[in-house]
């Protein structure tokens, strides 16, 4: 009897000690649970259909090198109609050029700091002014880099590059985007007052072209080493884009050096 009662016992102990540690799991569980959930973040948008986290590189041939050209920038809080930051957005936003005898003012009157109120979709659009000094020759070009970088309520920053050629006559605007995933980039070619024969190469040890677009459908591609070349005839005042698949997804694509607009 005596034996039997002290086995019971035992089971009872090894009972208490296993609910214990179960106990002791669960509530820890349940604190670490509601610890992140108390730390995750709101939800913050910081968007803009010009400045990208990517970088993207802008090419303009529409200006004359010699009268003040003109950028527009937008900047947002939103994801869509029902989804913003709730929080004031503060960013510190620039513009800046390289070359010589260019002067740069923005619509922010000469602060670099400003505020994307919260709780509602609100978009600022921003004009950057550029104005040289003297006459840029026909085919010399400025560099302008533009970024806006959010600080407050959380960090985030998007870029842009533009090289805007002085030209004789207004013919076109591309640039190269690369996908979120970084898997591809897109070549987009806006004309201006006229049509256009250009040539795009492209360099196929960084990229391979996606040949189910209907521009170039009956084009004939050559070969020239790494570089393949296509001749595109565009129409005046249209949007274009081509698709090219990156060998590489960690590598960098650049306009005018990896994939080339040749008239």
């Amino acid at each position: 009897m005596r034996k039997n009662k002290k086995v019971n016992l035992i089971f009872i102990i090894a009972i208490v000690i296993l609910l214990l540690v179960f106990g002791y799991s669960l509530a820890k569980y349940v604190i670490l649970n509601t610890s992140l959930h108390i730390q995750t973040a709101e939800k913050f948008y910081f968007n803009s259909s010009v400045l990208k986290e990517s970088n993207p590189q802008y090419v303009h041939k529409d200006w004359d090198g010699n009268s003040e050209y003109i950028l527009k920038i937008d900047l947002n809080n939103f994801e869509d109609s029902f989804r913003h930051t709730k929080e004031d957005t503060i960013y510190e936003f620039s513009a800046n050029c390289q070359n010589e005898f260019i002067t740069i003012t923005t619509s922010l009157d000469g602060n670099n700091q400003a505020t994307l109120e919260g709780s509602k979709n609100t978009t600022d659009e921003i004009t950057i002014k550029i104005m040289p000094e003297t006459q840029l020759a026909n085919g010399d070009f400025i560099e302008i880099n533009v970024t806006a970088k959010a600080i407050e309520p959380y960090e985030k920053e998007l870029l842009a590059t533009f090289k805007i050629y002085a030209s004789e006559e207004f013919k076109y605007i591309t640039n190269l985007e690369e996908s979120s995933n970084k898997e591809y980039a897109t070549l987009y070619i806006e004309t201006i007052n006229k049509d256009e024969n250009i040539t795009i190469k492209y360099d196929t040890t960084k990229v391979t072209l996606d040949t189910n677009n209907p521009l170039i459908n009956t084009a004939n591609i050559t070969q020239n080493g790494n570089i393949n070349s296509i001749p595109v005839q565009l129409e005046k005042e249209s949007i274009y884009n081509m698709i090219f698949i990156k060998k590489d997804a960690n590598s960098t694509v650049s306009l005018g050096k990896d994939i080339q607009v040749v008239e």
